[in-house]
Parts: structure tokens; C-alpha cells; sequence
């Protein structure tokens, strides 16, 4: 068994060397141009994306550049739920685990959050607003009022406010944002990734 794990570990990707090296490609143009780009690797099942997706982010680990690094994966258990690839992502950012209390789960939104809004009220705002969108339970902040009972104002200023989360990390490094299966993924959270790619096509983020 161990053998076959050193061996499997070894093994590069094979047949998917042009697809591989244009992902090199437009990542190193994001970082050395500025701009954002969206690509989306279409294939049918067994074809290898899963594989070309971790041989691409073992590759850009490696980049001798400081890259923001998110990542996010819809599952069939999660397609009912509204942006549940989008909260993914940070769940996977901050840390967050299905075992948390709900108290941490805050902590962990608030501190995430806030190291790019800061840690006074209105990071703790733009932190509530995204973590109950995201389907977390804020229904007691504050910084909600007049908010819950407008779905649509939930949404819009979510994606202002993660829009201007990602800007502000781009003005930094460049982001690498990687989204797995979205077969799977829920139709809100395909239609905030449309407009998070519109608002961040001038930053210098892949997705």
C-alpha cells in the first residue's frame, strides 16, 4: 500500500498538457497584466478536469508569486441550498467546520472578514450581511435591520461587499478562486458568481 501511494504520488497528468498550459498562461497574465479572467473547463465525466484542476493548483502553490488562493466545490447534497458554492468558499478560507457552534461560526466570519475591512463596526457589518446570505444565522445583528425583509437588498449589497473583498486583496496580490463540479452548484450561486465576475474583471483575479 505504501508503495502505490509513493507511486500514485509521483504520477504526473497525462493528455491534458495544452489544456494545462493554457491555465498557466492566463494566470501568468493576471499577475503580470492586472486583469481578471474567467475560464470554465467543460468535459464530460472521467475526463480528467478533477485531476487538471489539482495538478493546476498544485503548479500555482508553487509560483514563486504570493497568490490569494480560494477554493470552492458543489455537491448534490448542497444544490438546494441558495449560495451554498458561494459560501464554500469561505468556508474553506476561514477555516469553518460543520461541527462549530454558532458563536464560532461568527468569530470565524468576523475575523475573516475583517482582516481586509477591519475589525471595527463596519467590518462586523459588511461580515453579518455576507455571513447571512451565505446561510448563516444573524438575524439578531443589528447591522441586519431593515435588511432580512428585503431578499433582494441581502443579495445586492453581499456581492457589492464581497466584490470589494476580492478588490481589495487583488490590490495586494493576485487571487486565485477555483470552483469544482458546478454541475452541481445552485442557481443563486452561478448567478452570484456572474456578477462577482463582471464586478472583479478589472482586479487581478482568476476564476
Amino acid at each position: 500500500v505504501g508503495s502505490e501511494m509513493c507511486i500514485r504520488d509521483r504520477t504526473h497528468m497525462v493528455g491534458r498538457e495544452p489544456e494545462f498550459l493554457q491555465l498557466h498562461k492566463i494566470l501568468e497574465n493576471v499577475i503580470e497584466d492586472r486583469i481578471g479572467q474567467v475560464v470554465t473547463v467543460v468535459g464530460e465525466a472521467g475526463l480528467g478536469k478533477s485531476r487538471l484542476l489539482y495538478e493546476f493548483e498544485n503548479w500555482a502553490d508553487l509560483r514563486p508569486e504570493q497568490i490569494w488562493f480560494y477554493k470552492g466545490r458543489a455537491r448534490l447534497e448542497t444544490q438546494g441550498l441558495p449560495y451554498g458554492l458561494l459560501r464554500d468558499l469561505f468556508v474553506f478560507r476561514f477555516g469553518i467546520q460543520d461541527d462549530d457552534r454558532a458563536q464560532a461560526v461568527r468569530d470565524k466570519l468576523e475575523t475573516g472578514f475583517g482582516e481586509v475591512f477591519g475589525h471595527g463596526e463596519e467590518g462586523e457589518k459588511k461580515a453579518h450581511i455576507i455571513g447571512q446570505l451565505l446561510g448563516y444565522s444573524f438575524q439578531d445583528s443589528p447591522h441586519l435591520k431593515g435588511v432580512l425583509e428585503n431578499p433582494q437588498q441581502l443579495r445586492d449589497q453581499s456581492i457589492m461587499y464581497i466584490a470589494a473583498y476580492f478588490k481589495s486583496l487583488a490590490m495586494q496580490d493576485s487571487v486565485l478562486v477555483l470552483l469544482e463540479d458546478l454541475h452541481w452548484a445552485d442557481d443563486a450561486s452561478l448567478d452570484a458568481i456572474n456578477s462577482l465576475a463582471f464586478e472583479l474583471k478589472g482586479a487581478p483575479v482568476f476564476m
